[in-house]
């Protein structure tokens, strides 16, 4: 008997439901391995290599990875939001095709990137935000089979005043260092109160990466001269300039540059255009930074008690 293996897009609920479907009694019963336990953060790839074979069944609420291991003519059981369960390739999904020069060939016990000390005092207090920031790094790291083929970030960003509010708008490019395509990774829109300290739209480009654990690569910020004027390497101690301190800390390289033309600045800046004129409905999301300032400085606060 084969090997039940669990992707970690599957919730406790949506398991208990596949295996009342499958009606194993319990002399037939097989091993069940949870991937969120035993090989966390593994891409797609590398469970259809290494976890996989004509007698496993594969449990998955990812519509991706279903059709993937279909497609090498293996088991797949996939169940949706709704708990309405499908062992046929889903119609409507593109599996891009990728030309990987340099994939892992041996499975590793973790794939989990190295969260950075403050990571939990940055993350959105929503439960909503969060669970799409979740979606959001798997995505990354299923697209490039692994954080290790990113080699490059180049980050755009701008921001638009609107009324008495201002509307920051962040979009972020992954670029493979093996040949893969470039990936629009995420685009963030945040409704901020108007401040005086510009370092506000870097700390929340920083914020951004690190959410996502991307802090390690070779990051480039390219901000928008024509709206935000950045004196960003001022030691003048501003309201965010511990905050900016304190971020930038965690990237070893990083380089922001003003751009006032530019593809993706032009994106970035037509989008605040259309988000301020119509309505935004979930695009937009409230600035959280004086909660984050908050927690980073009373963490720093209580390190520095505590030495």
């Amino acid at each position: 008997m084969g090997k039940i293996i669990v992707d970690e897009s599957v919730s406790q609920r949506q398991l208990l439901i596949v295996l009342d479907y499958l009606r194993f009694d319990n002399s037939s019963s097989p091993e069940i391995v949870q991937i969120k336990e035993t090989y966390p953060g593994i891409p797609d790839d590398e469970i259809i290599k290494h976890l996989l074979n004509n007698n496993s069944i594969f449990i998955t609420a990812d519509r991706v990875i279903h059709n993937k291991i279909l497609l090498n003519h293996m088991r797949s059981i996939y169940i949706d939001k709704d708990f309405v369960i499908s062992e046929v390739i889903l119609k409507g999904i593109i599996i891009p095709v990728k030309n990987i020069n340099n994939k892992v060939s041996e499975l590793q016990d973790s794939y989990v990137i190295a969260k950075t000390d403050i990571h939990e005092s940055l993350l959105p207090d929503s439960e909503l935000q969060l669970k799409k920031l979740k979606t959001k790094r798997r995505r990354i790291r299923n697209y490039f089979e692994g954080i290790v083929n990113i080699g490059n970030i180049d980050i755009s960003v701008s921001k638009k005043d609107n009324k008495d509010k201002i509307l920051i708008g962040i979009k972020i490019r992954a670029i493979s260092n093996n040949g893969i395509k470039s990936l629009d990774a995420s685009e963030i829109y945040i409704i901020e109160d108007k401040n005086q300290d510009q370092k506000i739209f870097i700390c929340y480009v920083l914020i951004a990466l690190l959410r996502l654990l991307l802090n390690t690569k070779t990051i480039t910020v390219y901000y928008d001269s024509s709206e935000i004027n950045g004196d960003f390497e001022s030691k003048l101690n501003t309201e965010f300039f511990e905050l900016f301190q304190t971020l930038k800390s965690y990237f070893d390289r990083l380089t922001i540059k003003p751009v006032n033309k530019g593809k993706n600045i032009e994106m970035v800046r037509s989008k605040l255009y259309q988000l301020c004129k119509n309505d935004a409905g979930n695009e937009i999301v409230t600035g959280d930074i004086e909660i984050i300032k908050h927690r980073i400085i009373t963490e720093l606060l209580t390190k520095a008690h505590k030495t």
